[in-house]
């Protein structure tokens, strides 16, 4: 995947993750760690 497919895919999970996060998008603590993204302002 190119870095516009890997955003575009992310942005239609979560607009709050960004590419950094793609490595645990499918992982089971994601919820955690998009909260913990959202309590920073991320």
């Amino acid at each position: 995947m190119n870095p516009g497919e890997i955003m575009a895919g992310l942005q239609d999970k979560n607009r709050k993750l960004t590419a950094k996060n793609d490595e645990y998008i499918d992982l089971p603590e994601t919820a955690a760690l998009k909260e913990r993204d959202y309590q920073m302002g991320l």
